[in-house]
């Protein structure tokens, strides 16, 4: 696959207000969208239109009726085919506008959301798309319920088209079960917040647990330490930017979660046996 040899950049949250963290608009995509990542989650609704999107570094066609979702840990670029301009619903929110336990639901590894849609189905996820639209410009009571009304129900909707995980079929017993729950939530908050200076006693809130027997149970049920496991999705990241960008490797280690880049450098040889540079070069 080729790289994309385009700065990286984050889109922030400029479209955002202070007391209103949510935004929904309709375009059109005619040219080449740069790689980049989002400080918000962001769902886009192909209406149509033909083109190509690198989501993470894997290729995937776009299509009337393919729609996905974005965390705040996903980068992409978006090709229209020529002749074929991209006409899309776009829709941006922040954490705070996803229940929890929906978002638990969401993003139970290795699931995304990303499906197609055809006939009845895309038909009704545009009607929900301008029932928010609507509701985005009004000025009347009850605005922010309505938006959140429909947006977990849309989400919901799209939730239960996504093939069902044949891992998630295999028996357990009971007691792995109940113990992996209690970790769903800050395994969650760690996979959307590695890139930050996240701390064991910041995982350990989202439990009932204390740091030191969250620190334990941590280890026990995952296979590693937290420490570990937050280092690991930081190296994945900065492998896959590497990989699909031509970010200097020092912005790449910033943007991945490491704040100095001999310590970045040495973790990433430990892991990949090679420097990011020589394995930039071979990827």
């Amino acid at each position: 696959m080729r790289k994309v040899v385009v700065p990286y950049r984050y889109m922030i949250d400029e479209f955002l207000t202070p007391s209103f963290h949510f935004s929904i608009s309709e375009y059109e995509v005619s040219r080449f969208h740069d790689l980049h990542g989002h400080e918000f989650f962001e769902m886009e609704i192909i209406l149509s239109g033909k083109g190509t999107q690198i989501l993470n570094g894997e290729s995937s066609r776009l299509t009337p009726g393919s729609v996905y979702l974005l965390t705040p840990v996903d980068f992409h670029t978006i090709t229209p085919d020529p002749g074929f301009p991209l006409r899309l619903i776009n829709l941006k929110f922040t954490e705070e506008w996803l229940d929890e336990e929906l978002r638990l639901l969401l993003f139970r590894q290795p699931n995304r959301l990303s499906v197609r849609c055809e006939g009845e189905h895309l038909a009704d996820i545009e009607k929900e798309c301008r029932r928010l639209l609507a509701e985005s410009m009004t000025s009347q009571i009850g605005k922010k319920q309505a938006i959140r009304a429909t947006l977990d129900r849309l989400l919901v909707d799209l939730l239960r088209m996504i093939p069902n995980d044949p891992q998630s079929t295999i028996e357990t017993s009971s007691s792995d079960v109940s113990e992996r729950s209690k970790l769903r939530k800050a395994l969650n908050y760690i996979d959307f917040h590695f890139r930050e200076p996240i701390t064991l006693k910041q995982a350990a809130a989202h439990t009932s647990w204390s740091p030191n027997y969250f620190s334990e149970k941590f280890s026990t049920i995952i296979g590693q330490s937290f420490q570990q496991y937050v280092q690991d999705h930081r190296l994945q990241y900065a492998h896959r930017l590497l990989h699909n960008s031509s970010l200097p490797v020092t912005e790449i280690a910033l943007a991945s979660g490491f704040n100095s880049l001999p310590y970045f450098i040495r973790c990433f040889k430990s892991k990949y046996g090679v420097s990011p540079r020589a394995g930039r070069r071979v990827l």
